[in-house]
This record gives C-alpha cells, sequence and structure tokens, in this order.
C-alpha cells in the first residue's frame, strides 16, 4: 500500500479524484447521446449531473446507502469496471484466477471505487471544469483520449485525460482509464494489487475478500 498512499497524500487529491469520480457519473446520459462523440456528451450531460451532485449534498448523510445505490446506478452502465478490474489485477494474477473469482473482484472493485469516489464527488464546491474537443481522427481508434482541465477555486489547474472506447453491443462510449496531472490510475491501482498479492503471500482469494478494507486502509494512511 505504500505506492497508493504516498500519491493520495497529495494535497491535491481531494480535486483530482472528485473530477475523475464526476466526469465518470456525469456519463450516465451517454446512451441518450449514443452518436455523439464523447466530449459533446460530457458537455451535454454536465448540468443535469450537477441536479445529482445537489441532491447527494443534502441526504447523503442520512442515507449514505441509497446515495451509493445511485451512484452505482449511474456508474455503472458507462464504466467498463469489468475490463477496469481485469487491469488491476495484470495478466499475472487473472490468469490464475478462476471465473468465479475474476467476477468477485471486479464486485469488490467496482463497490469500492464507488464509495471512495462517492465521497470525493460531494466535495464538489463549483470548481469550473473544460471539456476539451475531440480529435476526429481519434474517433476511428479503439481507445479515444478525451481531455479535461479542472480549474480550482485557489487558481490552480489539473489537467485530465479519459480513455474512452465504442462498447458496440451497448452502442455508447464507456470508460476505461484515466490518467490524473500524469498519474495513470489504472497502472497506480494495479500496484496497488501486486503489493496485497506480496503482503498476503500470494493469496488471491484472501486479497479478494479483503479489498474494500486494503482501500479503505491505503486511503486513511493518504489523510494522515
Amino acid at each position: 500500500m505504500k505506492v497508493m498512499s504516498q500519491w493520495l497524500s497529495k494535497q491535491w487529491l481531494s480535486k483530482l479524484v472528485l473530477a475523475f469520480s464526476w466526469l465518470a457519473a456525469v456519463m450516465v446520459l451517454a446512451p441518450a447521446y449514443a452518436d455523439e462523440s464523447p466530449d459533446a456528451t460530457v458537455k451535454t450531460a454536465t448540468d443535469k449531473m450537477l441536479a445529482v451532485i445537489k441532491a447527494g449534498k443534502q441526504s447523503h448523510k442520512q442515507t449514505p446507502d441509497k446515495f451509493y445505490s445511485q451512484l452505482l446506478a449511474v456508474l455503472e452502465p458507462v464504466v467498463a469496471f469489468d475490463v477496469i478490474a481485469r487491469g488491476v489485477m495484470s495478466i499475472k494474477y487473472s490468469k490464475n484466477a478462476s471465473d468465479k473469482q475474476v467476477v468477485q473482484f471486479t464486485e469488490a472493485f467496482k463497490m469500492s471505487m464507488v464509495e471512495f469516489y462517492g465521497k470525493a464527488l460531494l466535495k464538489y464546491d463549483n470548481e469550473k471544469i473544460e471539456v476539451h474537443p475531440v480529435n476526429k481522427a481519434t474517433l476511428k481508434k479503439k481507445r479515444v483520449p478525451v481531455n479535461m482541465t479542472i480549474h480550482a477555486a485557489d487558481g490552480v489547474t489539473y489537467p485530465l485525460t479519459y480513455t474512452m472506447f465504442k462498447d458496440q453491443k451497448a452502442d455508447q462510449w464507456k470508460m476505461r482509464n484515466v490518467i490524473v496531472n500524469g498519474i495513470n490510475i489504472g497502472k497506480l491501482f494495479r500496484t496497488q494489487f501486486s503489493e496485497a498479492m506480496q503482503q498476503n503471500k500470494g493469496d488471491l482469494q484472501r486479497v479478494i475478500n479483503n479489498w474494500t478494507d486494503i482501500m479503505k486502509t491505503a486511503n486513511e494512511k493518504g489523510k494522515s
């Protein structure tokens, strides 16, 4: 958990994590704009998503389970949790995992991310979020980068790049990775998983069973 906790300790964590979760949540409306480019989909959905954030701020303390359930319902159709989870496990570990273990980890990873980013999402404080136009030539590629800039209240700007792909079956754009201020989130969590495997002496099932606690521990270390 060393790498994870070091990154989480950065002063700009809350805003950067917020931006990741916020943009991912915004994409819930993507199916309604399946024919648009990924950046146009995000721009169209922004105002409507801000209403979801406002509602969550008012009710999440009284009904946190409901808030996270609503957030999951928003994220699940548009974030490729299964693809991301396999990437976090890496071929090194997934090749020896059973189908059941892959499914178990995907569910554990999904729920830990919804809670982790949901908490950051609630910190939204009217930062200016700029979505840059996608180069049309990239739309023919398997992976399309969507670049953003977060303008924080203190004047600092943070660059983000989302890796999107077109899910042909669902006929919509889905997110599979994000690079925050030069840090590849997919690689970060892959390192986290690898460290957990080493600390648990290669016990894959134990890592899967304890993934939520592993994430919480890393998060708490980052705050200290």
